[in-house]
């Protein structure tokens, strides 16, 4: 029986199985996954979140499905990504400044870093945007593989090939700074 595209799982479902932590080379378990710094521990898998919100990476998803979605429905859905942004982000910076009087503001810090990792190597990558393999193969080279082994600056850096910038992040909110 041919699936029908309303069966599909929600964006949000999709939304969060690419934020996983079991891609992270696993060969050198006390120094890979989530034992990196605190704040790029997120990056790897925020950056995988954004296949979703984009429509190669839906149309990936879907299957044979893809091309199924209306361009319309497909805009929309794209659109929709920064629905109640603000909520959201003020709600960040409210637990934020709790964090900060108690700890630190890691975890922010990643969805700049994994953002710049997106758009920066995989949106515009001529080889497949996204889904480039050439740049898969790379990120995980990396950023993956090395884990703990390495400063996760110094990881980005050499992933970018120049220090990380923060414009990405502001993109993805669709602000300008």
């Amino acid at each position: 029986m041919k699936q029908k595209l309303d069966d599909f799982l929600s964006v949000t479902v999709e939304d969060s199985l690419p934020h996983t932590h079991v891609l992270h080379f696993q060969f050198l378990i006390y120094c890979s996954g989530t034992r990196v710094e605190t704040d790029f521990v997120e990056c790897p898998s925020q950056m995988l979140e954004n296949w979703v919100w984009s429509e190669q990476g839906l149309n990936a998803l879907l299957g044979e499905l893809a091309g199924s979605m209306p361009k319309e429905d497909m805009d929309k859905l794209l659109k929709s990504r920064n629905a109640n942004a603000g909520i959201f982000y003020a709600r960040q910076l409210l637990l934020a400044t709790f964090d900060q009087a108690i700890h630190t503001n890691r975890w922010q810090w990643s969805l700049v870093y994994s953002a710049d990792l997106y758009e920066s190597r995989f949106h515009h990558a001529p080889d497949g945007g996204c889904l480039s393999p050439t740049v898969g193969r790379e990120y995980r080279a990396k950023i993956l593989r090395p884990g703990g082994t390495k400063d996760a600056i110094d990881m980005i850096r050499d992933f970018l090939g120049r220090e990380p910038d923060k414009k990405a992040f502001f993109k993805l909110l669709g602000v300008e700074p």
